[in-house]
């Protein structure tokens, strides 16, 4: 019977001590994130880096619990780069996916708009181009 007690403590103290490496690990990724954000809809491209506080909101977020284990259906238009980590955003239905891990995690609609709000401040002209015009080429 203490055989079973001792082994079942060791499961339960391993797990924990995982968990935690996780979340710690997910603490520095929030502290150290350099975010960086490219549009869909850019055709040039270009990469902006997010301000210190937009950063932060952004990596709080996506370090955040609430990721359920399938990817959304939504089309994303918007790239967010933490590090070396990807997840794509669509700015309409509010769905952050990150489809290296096959997750997704749907915003409800304050922080939708939060998130919006930010993206707002790294718009130029490039980025608000049309589905349309984004896929209407002329011959030369």
């Amino acid at each position: 019977m203490k055989r079973i007690f001792l082994l079942f403590f060791a499961i339960a103290l391993a797990a924990g001590l995982v968990s935690c490496g996780s979340k710690n690990e997910n603490e520095e990724k929030k502290k150290d994130a350099v975010v960086t954000v490219r549009f869909m809809s850019d055709m040039t491209g270009a990469v902006q880096t997010l301000e210190e506080a937009d950063a932060k909101f952004i990596a709080e977020l996506v370090y955040s619990e609430g990721w359920t284990d399938e990817t959304s259906e939504c089309d994303c238009d918007v790239e967010f780069m933490l590090g070396k980590d990807k997840v794509e955003y669509h700015s309409e239905c509010g769905t952050f996916s990150d489809y290296s891990s096959g997750k997704s995690m749907a915003l409800d609609d304050e922080l939708k708009n939060a998130v919006n709000d930010v993206l707002e401040n790294y718009k130029t002209s490039e980025t608000d181009v049309t589905d349309e015009q984004a896929y209407t080429f002329s011959a030369p």
